[in-house]
C-alpha cells in the first residue's frame, strides 16, 4: 500500500501517512494501522498507543482542547465559558507538557503561585481551574487515555466562607443611587431568588398568566414562580421602560438587546461604589447575594425556600442557608452586678 507523506507547519511524526482520505501509522512490521479522517485528539491517541505503547497520549494541552469539545459543551452555558477561561490560563503553565509529565508537585506549585493580571494571589481561580483539570483527567482515565489524575491527594487552597446576607434595608439603600433599570431587575431578583444570569435573558414569552417561567442555567431546573403584587408591579415597571417595539427581552437596552452579564455586573459595581461613598451602606455585597436574601427570607416565613431556590435536594438548600443566615437568639439568663467596691 502506498501513502502520501502529509505536510503542515507542524509536521507529521515518523511513519505516518495520509492516503484515501485516512491517516495511517505504518508499524516496523510494514501493518498499516488506521488512526481517523483528520489528525485530531484521537488520531494523535492511537498514534502514541500504536508507536510508544505509552498510557498517557498527547500534551495537557491536548487532553483539555478534547475535554473542551466532548465534554464541556454538554455542561451549562455558563459553565461551559467558565472553562474555556479557566483552560486558557491552565494551558499557558501546562499546555506544552507531555500528559503523563503531569506531576501532583506541579499542580501544588500552581496553587501557591496562581496569580491574576495585575499581579496579585488568586487562590480561589487556582481552585476552581485545578478543579477543571482534576476533570479533565478523571474523563481521560474513564476513556483510557491517563493512568492517573495528577490532581487527588493535592489540597486545594482554603477559601474563606461569603456569608453575606444583605438585609432589605441595604438593598434599598443601594437601589436608590441606582440607574432605573438595575434598581428594578435588584427588585426582582429579590422577589423571585434568580441568579443574575437567568433574569437577563427572560423573554416577555417567560411572562404567563399562571407567572413566570424560569429555566436556570446552571441547574437546568424549571419553575414557575406564581404572581404577587409586588412581583407583578415590578414587571410592569420593566415593561414600561423605553424599548423598540419589537424588543423581546424583558430587560433590554434602549436597541431592545439584552445586558451581558459583564455590562450589567458594571452597573451594579457603580451603584454599589456611590452607595457606600455617599455613606448608605457599611458594606459591599454582591448581586448574588439578593438570592441568599430572598431565599433565607422565604424559609423564615415557611415558604417553599427548596423551590425558590431551584435546589435538587432539601439538604442544599438548607446548606445554603446556613452559610448566609445570621442566627438569632436571646442573651445567657444570668444577671450581673454592677456594684464596685468603695475605693479606699
Amino acid at each position: 500500500m502506498t501513502g502520501k507523506r502529509v505536510s503542515n507547519p507542524q509536521g507529521l511524526p515518523k511513519r505516518v501517512y495520509f492516503s484515501r482520505g485516512w491517516y495511517f501509522y505504518v508499524d516496523l512490521n510494514g501493518k498499516w494501522h488506521k488512526l481517523g479522517k483528520q489528525w485530531n485528539f484521537e488520531a494523535k491517541a492511537k498514534w502514541n498507543e500504536l508507536s510508544s505503547g505509552a498510557a498517557i497520549k498527547g500534551s495537557v494541552g491536548d487532553l483539555i482542547d478534547e475535554y473542551l469539545r466532548l465534554v464541556s459543551p454538554t455542561k451549562a452555558p455558563r459553565t461551559h465559558q467558565d472553562h474555556i477561561d479557566q483552560a486558557a490560563w491552565l494551558k499557558k503553565v501546562f499546555g506544552h507538557m507531555p500528559a503523563e509529565a503531569l506531576k501532583p508537585s506541579h499542580v501544588a506549585r500552581y496553587l501557591d503561585t496562581r496569580c491574576s493580571k495585575d499581579g496579585k494571589p488568586a487562590p480561589v481561580r487556582a481552585n476552581r481551574e485545578v478543579a477543571l483539570l482534576s476533570s479533565v483527567y478523571s474523563w481521560a482515565m474513564r476513556r483510557g487515555l491517563a493512568e492517573m489524575n495528577p490532581c487527588f491527594g493535592v489540597r486545594r487552597n482554603v477559601e474563606k466562607a461569603h456569608p453575606r446576607c444583605p438585609t432589605q434595608e441595604e438593598i434599598e439603600a443601594v437601589n436608590s443611587v441606582a440607574p432605573l433599570v438595575v434598581a428594578l431587575t435588584v427588585e426582582l431578583a429579590y422577589y423571585t431568588g434568580q441568579r443574575r444570569a437567568d433574569l437577563l435573558k427572560l423573554r416577555l414569552s417567560d411572562l404567563t398568566e399562571a407567572g413566570i417561567q424560569i429555566t436556570q442555567g446552571k441547574t437546568g431546573a424549571k419553575l414557575l414562580i406564581r404572581w404577587s403584587q409586588g412581583l407583578m408591579d415590578c414587571v410592569n415597571a420593566l415593561k414600561a421602560m423605553e424599548r423598540p417595539v419589537r424588543g423581546l427581552f424583558l430587560i433590554c437596552n434602549r436597541r431592545g438587546q439584552p445586558y451581558t452579564d459583564s455590562g450589567f455586573k458594571a452597573m451594579w459595581g457603580k451603584a454599589m461604589d456611590k452607595a457606600l461613598k455617599e455613606g448608605l451602606i457599611q458594606e459591599r455585597f454582591h448581586f448574588h447575594d439578593i438570592r441568599a436574601a430572598a431565599i433565607t427570607a422565604a424559609d423564615e416565613a415557611n415558604m417553599d425556600a427548596q423551590g425558590l431556590a431551584g435546589h435538587k435536594s432539601r439538604t442544599m438548600t438548607e446548606s445554603y442557608i446556613r452559610s448566609h443566615k445570621v442566627t438569632k437568639t436571646d442573651p445567657a439568663p444570668v444577671t450581673i452586678s454592677r456594684r464596685r467596691k468603695p475605693s479606699s
